[in-house]
């Protein structure tokens, strides 16, 4: 057996250049909530968050992260993708243990067969539903008490529309509809389908090649409502506006939910680990069978 020690950040590898997303652009709707937060029974909590990106932030947040987590985490080679996770996870365990009233650390997850995350202790799984996605430095969460839910957030790329994506990844037939509308409109009409369908594939726990053909509201981009028949329910589907460049959706098991838009505050993350983390090494042992 052979015993090799992994660093977060590997020797040599510059950080400082990456820098965190503004936070003018992200609309006024998306406020920072009061110390008094309460989850109420028929309410979809959505939190915004920036995912920064510098050296010391991820290195106070690695130890945050679960054995499993990290893990995943260093599957990514891009430095920026493997911020991004760490981030975005860390960012999670603080949005459910504020709800909870327990620390970040403590919490611990299941997965289903699609990897969706689940709180592993019975007594919290039936108490909170969630979700995440993030894309480019930005993460959507959603918290509910109402069942399950599901959430996607994609940065516009214009380069999908040029590499046959749509057909690779719709139907016949909603390719055709998406190629017929006006070219200033085919773009922000892809993420919103895109987005759509990746939030209905995980409220219903599943991956996205099992709900490509599931038709859903036609290309257009809208902040209603639309339902979705998946057997006897319908899954409530609504499009969201994160920011300028991004496009989001959301999906939950309940039609009559209120909507509640939180921005993540950063300053009580940083303070939060700030406590924590002095006496933390961030490198990681790892096993392996020669």
């Amino acid at each position: 057996m052979v015993r090799a020690s992994i660093s977060l950040f590997p020797d040599g590898m510059r950080t400082n250049r990456y820098l965190s997303v503004s936070a003018a652009f992200i609309p006024s709707e998306w406020s920072i909530p009061s110390e008094s937060l309460e989850l109420r029974a028929g309410e979809i909590h959505l939190w915004l968050a920036q995912l920064p990106l510098t050296f010391v932030s991820h290195r106070q947040r690695w130890h945050t992260l679960d054995h499993d987590e990290q893990a995943r985490a260093l599957q990514f080679y891009r430095l920026g993708d493997r911020c991004d996770f760490i981030a975005a996870h860390a960012i999670l365990r603080q949005i459910l243990a504020r709800y909870l009233r327990r620390s970040p650390i403590e919490l611990q997850f299941s997965y289903g067969a699609f990897g969706k995350p689940e709180l592993r202790s019975r007594s919290e799984k039936g108490r909170l539903h969630f979700n995440m996605s993030h894309s480019d430095r930005l993460a959507l969460y959603a918290v509910t008490r109402r069942g399950p839910v599901g959430v996607d957030i994609e940065r516009v790329r214009p380069a999908v529309l040029h590499d046959s994506v749509p057909e690779a990844f719709f139907s016949v037939n909603e390719a055709a509809l998406l190629r017929a509308l006006p070219q200033d409109l085919q773009l922000q009409s892809f993420f919103s389908m895109w987005t759509r369908k990746e939030a209905y594939a995980k409220a219903r726990g599943e991956g996205l090649w099992n709900v490509l053909g599931v038709p859903l509201e036609p290309f257009r981009h809208t902040d209603q409502a639309t339902a979705a028949k998946v057997g006897s329910r319908a899954l409530r589907i609504q499009s969201l506006r994160p920011g300028s460049g991004y496009v989001a959706a959301l999906a939950a098991d309940r039609q009559d939910v209120a909507l509640r838009f939180w921005r993540w505050n950063e300053s009580d993350l940083d303070e939060a680990f700030q406590r924590t983390s002095s006496n933390v090494s961030f490198e990681i042992e790892r096993s392996t069978d020669n």
